[in-house]
């Protein structure tokens, strides 16, 4: 009998930004709620299914959008251990346009904290944030 393949094609219609700046994730996220005019709160931490790892996870939700904030980083290791110099990953859902995601990183980028934040566009690290 034939080898069969079944091929899964996950849905990455979001967008994720990048950030690298030296706030704590409290801090990081409270200086969000005042710049973007949005209410984040802490949920429970992402856990990796690969290495365990808990990854500090907050979240604001409202009629027209879903961000959640993730930490790259952890006392195990790295979430995306392939970008090592992002400290934050914001992920957008719902009914966010190109123009809404540069328009918050127009935004994020005002802050004295932030040092950098780029829009992610890889597939495969997008990938790691389908649950």
């Amino acid at each position: 009998m034939g080898k069969q393949l079944l091929k899964i094609e996950l849905d990455v219609s979001f967008s994720l930004l990048a950030v690298s700046c030296h706030l704590k994730d409290y801090r990081f996220a409270w200086m969000l709620n005042h710049s973007l005019r949005t209410n984040f709160f802490k949920t429970t931490p992402y856990i990796s299914h690969n290495t365990n790892a808990e990854f500090a996870r907050y979240q604001h939700q409202s009629d027209s959008e879903e961000i959640m904030i993730f930490s790259n980083k952890s006392q195990e290791g790295f979430l995306v251990p392939k970008k090592k110099q992002v400290d934050y990953w914001l992920l957008l859902q719902k009914d966010v346009d190109e123009q809404d995601v540069q328009q918050y990183a127009r935004l994020i980028r005002q802050s004295d904290f932030i040092l950098v934040v780029f829009e992610e566009n890889d597939r495969k690290i997008k990938e790691q944030f389908v649950f």
